[in-house]
């Protein structure tokens, strides 16, 4: 918890880059293994959730859910864009995408930060925007790493004064 008379922590350059590397660097791959994965459409949750823990690892205690939440985001929201959404409105696409997968993100979030719900809006504006296809399709996913990293960045830097300790393996020890 900060003094009440210090300055707010400054914006973390280096976090929005990596983040946004992350994300661009899972979206590629995904987008390779489409055709050749099991997987298929479903590989993109997986490796960008791959791609975000590795970010996130130094700084949420279990990322690990990380990937889980964002695969099975992506899945709940693609199924969701196919049964509601017509092929032409991509954009409503992507927004079904990032509603999902931010909404199942949000549940790890929400021990770590304050305000965690305003990621569920920032992951469907950054996907949607990024779906438009508006910087072509090779750059989805920096699109949607750039706004979703300003928004994480912000989001951690008003941290819960304790995170709860639920998601970590009983130890058979009573806490001290």
């Amino acid at each position: 918890m900060q003094p009440q008379n210090a300055p707010p922590p400054s914006f973390n350059w280096l976090f929005l880059i990596l983040w946004t590397l992350a994300t661009a660097a899972g979206w590629l791959v995904g987008f390779l293994l489409i055709d050749v994965s099991p997987l298929g459409e479903s590989s993109f949750g997986l490796t960008i959730g791959i791609a975000q823990w590795l970010i996130l690892r130094s700084r949420i205690p279990n990322a690990y859910w990380w990937i889980l939440a964002t695969a099975v985001g992506w899945i709940v929201g693609r199924l969701l864009a196919i049964g509601f959404f017509p092929p032409e409105y991509g954009i409503l696409a992507g927004s079904a995408i990032g509603a999902a997968m931010g909404s199942f993100q949000w549940l790890i979030l929400r021990r770590y930060v304050n305000r965690a719900y305003w990621w569920i809006i920032m992951s469907l504006l950054g996907w949607l925007w990024a779906m438009t296809g508006v910087l072509g399709l090779n750059l989805i996913g920096v699109v949607a790493g750039v706004i979703t990293g300003f928004a994480l960045d912000f989001l951690f830097r008003q941290p819960r004064p304790t995170p709860p300790n639920d998601l970590n393996p009983p130890t058979g020890h009573p806490p001290p």
